[in-house]
Order: structure tokens, then C-alpha cells, then sequence
């Protein structure tokens, strides 16, 4: 026990860093773990391996989405639709009164149905 403990001393630099490596390798194996058994990992459909699955994705039609296609060119269109959208979205957002009284209501927030 002496000589671990003298180790230690001896060594206080590179046992704390071995310590944190330790820990931090124990932290991501639980995430993954933790990421692989509730299959979040399906929802990351960014990932190149998934882009023939992108399509099978069902989509709301009553959402209001903008979305655009991953792998898309990216032109003047695209660019003019992106800024109205952006534009319009800012817009509404500059609209928003920042100190009343609901000001995180659904309505405020787009979440309501109307």
C-alpha cells in the first residue's frame, strides 16, 4: 500500500491524467451505450449510410416545413427561396413584444394550430 501511495505522489501529473482519460472513456461507453439502446442512432439521418432512407420518412402535410434537399445544388433559386423564408421568419420574429405578458405563450411561440 506504501509504495502505491508513494506512486502517487511521485507521479501526481500523470496519474491525474490517466484518471481523467479513465473517467472520460467510462462517460462516452455510457452515452453510446445509452444512444444505442433507446435508438436515438435511427433518428440521425444526416449520416452519409442513410441517405437511401431519407425518402422513406413520412411526412405531415399540415407541418409548415422549409426544407431542403441535402445533397441539392445550391443556385440563385434555392438562394431566393432560402432568403424569403429567412425573411419572412425574421420578420415574425421582430413582431414578437419582448417584455408583455405572454410572451412565451403558444401562440407567440408558432406552436398553436391556428
Amino acid at each position: 500500500m506504501d509504495k502505491l501511495k508513494d506512486f502517487f505522489d511521485n507521479y501526481r501529473f500523470v496519474t491525474f491524467v490517466g484518471l481523467v482519460i479513465a473517467a472520460s472513456v467510462v462517460l462516452v461507453s455510457i452515452a453510446m451505450v445509452v444512444y444505442y439502446k433507446t435508438d436515438a442512432y435511427r433518428l440521425d439521418l444526416s449520416r452519409p449510410e442513410y441517405a437511401s432512407r431519407r425518402n422513406q420518412i413520412s411526412k405531415d402535410t399540415n407541418e409548415k416545413t422549409h426544407e431542403f434537399d441535402a445533397q441539392g445544388q445550391v443556385n440563385k433559386d434555392t438562394l431566393k427561396k432560402f432568403l424569403s423564408i429567412y425573411d419572412k421568419e425574421a420578420d415574425g420574429a421582430s413582431r414578437v413584444k419582448a417584455f408583455s405578458n405572454d410572451v412565451l405563450s403558444d401562440k407567440e411561440l408558432g406552436l398553436s394550430n391556428n
